[in-house]
C-alpha cells in the first residue's frame, strides 16, 4: 500500500479558502507508476473550517477497464463514496454521502488543512497511463 499526491495536493500547495465565500478546486491525478489495491491517492486539500458541497470524480478516456474506488479522507475512506466501480463507460460519479461535512482541524495541528482521497479497491490496479480528475466544491462561512 502506498499514498500518492496529485497536483493540488501536492506538498507546499496551500489549500484554498482563506476568505469567506465558495471555492473551487479540480485536482488532475497523473500517476507516474502504477497504482495498486489499498493505495490512497490524495487528491485535494481542504483547509479548516470548509464545508463540502460537491465531489465529482472525472475518469479519463485511458482507463481500460473498470476499477473500485472510495472517495473520502483521513477520517473516513468512503465519507463521500462508498466502494463503487468506475467503469470504461461511465466517467462521472458523484458524491452520494457526506456533502454538509465540515472539516475542523486543530490549530495545534500542522498543516492546517485535510486532503480527499481515492481508495482503490481490493484487487485494482490504476495503470501509470490512466489520468482521471477530482473536482470539489466547497464553501468558508464568514
Amino acid at each position: 500500500m502506498a499514498d500518492y499526491t496529485a497536483d493540488k495536493a501536492a506538498s507546499g500547495v496551500q489549500p484554498r479558502g482563506i476568505h469567506a465565500g465558495g471555492n473551487t478546486v479540480r485536482a488532475r491525478f497523473a500517476p507516474t507508476a502504477t497504482a495498486s489495491a489499498g493505495d490512497v491517492l490524495q487528491c485535494v486539500k481542504v483547509p479548516h473550517g470548509a464545508i463540502i458541497d460537491d465531489v465529482t470524480f472525472v475518469s479519463g478516456p485511458s482507463l481500460a477497464a473498470a476499477i473500485t474506488i472510495a472517495i473520502g479522507d483521513g477520517g473516513s475512506t468512503g465519507r463521500y463514496l462508498g466502494s463503487t466501480s468506475a467503469s470504461t463507460t461511465v466517467g462521472v460519479i458523484r458524491a452520494s454521502v457526506g456533502l454538509g461535512h465540515q472539516y475542523s482541524i486543530s490549530a495545534d495541528a500542522y498543516p492546517q488543512s485535510d486532503t480527499i482521497d481515492v481508495l482503490l479497491g481490493t484487487g485494482q490496479i490504476v495503470p501509470a497511463t490512466h489520468a482521471f480528475d477530482l473536482i470539489v466544491s466547497y464553501h468558508i462561512d464568514d
